[in-house]
């Protein structure tokens, strides 16, 4: 997020580092409350992002060792995927880096 001389954020999203605990699904979106009573739904997209399974968001195996593709005894259908390639960020970098 690009900020201007006043302190005040320009863009249309806030880039910020983060450590993922690997055991659990990657995260896709999360409420957050933005003064005493508005709350916002905000999706997450990743960099430098390993390859993870669709199925289960998990960054620590792949389909032949996916609990959840297991039981479905392989029946899952393409539109039950709960994760895809929109978690991964543009690799376009418009906005420059700001200390804050």
């Amino acid at each position: 997020m690009d900020i201007d001389d006043k302190g005040f954020g320009i863009g249309g999203y806030l880039h910020i580092r983060v450590s993922v605990n690997i055991t659990e699904p990657l995260c896709r979106d999360w409420k957050i409350r933005l003064g005493k009573e508005n709350l916002l739904w905000v999706d997450f997209k990743y960099e430098r992002l390993p390859i993870f399974y669709y199925w289960c968001g998990m960054v620590d195996h792949d389909e032949k060792e996916c609990l959840q593709w297991i039981r479905s005894r392989e029946t899952l259908r393409p539109e039950e995927k709960q994760f895809g390639a929109w978690l991964w960020a543009s690799p376009e970098r418009n906005q420059r880096a700001q200390l804050i």
